[in-house]
């Protein structure tokens, strides 16, 4: 699987950094992670691929709830994630919540990667901390 983060984050601050290069090599082992600043135009019309806009205030799923969507996802022929981790103006036919609480755009992207990396530990039947 293709895992696209798309962040406005320029200078992420060094905490966000250490984080986000933490989660890369353990997501490394899964999915291939990318991070960009732009939503290229081809990602939208790719058959394969899922635009997921981040949100707050709706439900949030909990790990194996996030863990059986990236499943059902894959088994629905969609191999390239994008989570869009900005508001952007546009509808998107999917919404993902991470909390009920407004977080920087920062612990955002660091919570995103969290979840991605624990979804696939579920998946695989290994353990991860709850």
């Amino acid at each position: 699987m293709k895992i696209t983060i798309v962040s406005k984050l320029k200078k992420p601050p060094s905490f966000c950094k250490d984080a986000i290069a933490e989660y890369q090599k353990r997501i490394s082992r899964y999915a291939n992670l990318s991070f960009t600043t732009d939503l290229s135009p081809s990602l939208r019309n790719k058959k394969d691929c899922l635009i997921l806009q981040l949100c707050t205030g709706k439900k949030t799923p909990s790990s194996e709830e996030f863990s059986e969507e990236m499943e059902k996802y894959n088994r629905e022929g969609i191999s390239h994630l994008v989570f869009l981790t900005d508001k952007v103006h546009e509808d998107f036919a999917c919404e993902l919540n991470l909390s009920s609480f407004d977080i920087s755009p920062e612990l955002r992207t660091i919570l995103l990667l969290e979840q991605i990396y624990r979804a696939f530990r579920i998946q695989n039947n290994e353990p991860y901390h709850k």
